[in-house]
């Protein structure tokens, strides 16, 4: 009883309950589809600091990620966590305990708030003037 939607090229995933919408560049559109999902499923293993996740979560839009550097560093500035492997990711999913499992019992406002503040532009910016500096 799950529908997953994904977002990117080559999806992997085909199916009855897989909608594949491909390259997705209109932020709108990408903003549409996170307000219609329950959580974001992150599995790429390329991205080095996947801005998705970011807009995911002040969106308040749980993620729930396999295990990842990226994910982690992401996950761990509002107090989650990347699933540790499968099983795990899978049970999160089917007992949809997210926030129980991930992101330690804290509520969805509470992440997305965390996300907002520390996702602003204003943080971000300064972290990308440091790096440089």
């Amino acid at each position: 009883n799950i529908t997953i939607h994904t977002v990117g090229k080559n999806s992997p995933f085909h199916g009855a309950n897989i909608i594949n919408h491909g390259y997705v560049s209109d932020k709108d559109t990408l903003i549409g589809i996170y307000k219609e999902c329950d959580i974001m499923l992150f599995t790429s293993q390329v991205d080095n600091y996947p801005l998705v996740m970011c807009e995911s979560l002040i969106l308040s839009t749980p993620v729930i990620a396999t295990h990842s550097l990226a994910a982690n560093e992401v996950l761990s500035r509002v107090g989650g966590r990347s699933a540790s492997n499968t099983d795990e990711l899978l049970t999160t999913i089917k007992t949809k305990k997210w926030l129980e499992t991930l992101y330690d019992k804290q509520s969805l406002d509470t992440i997305s708030k965390r996300a907002e503040s520390y996702f602003s532009i204003e943080r971000m910016m300064k972290e990308y003037i440091d790096v440089y500096s």
